[in-house]
């Protein structure tokens, strides 16, 4: 059973929709962080979407939304 596809096509910026969860995991020399982003299908569904980073950037990518969230208070 698939819960949904996310297809990356063409030049970026992507845009996914609200991610609901995200999750960070030190590996070796990179962090792995995990998105759960709702995607629209047979009703909304959330799919699990991983990448990696340098921790140079995930540092300058914590910083931001501190940043970005403080604002929001």
């Amino acid at each position: 059973m698939s819960a949904g596809n996310v297809k990356l096509e063409g030049s970026g910026p992507f845009y996914l929709r609200t991610v609901e969860h995200a999750h960070a995991t030190a590996l070796c020399n990179t962090i792995q962080l995990t998105l759960f982003a709702l995607v629209e299908g047979k009703g909304q569904t959330l799919v699990q979407i991983e990448t990696q980073m340098t921790p140079g950037a995930a540092e300058e990518l914590a910083n931001a939304l501190l940043r970005a969230t403080s604002r929001m208070q």
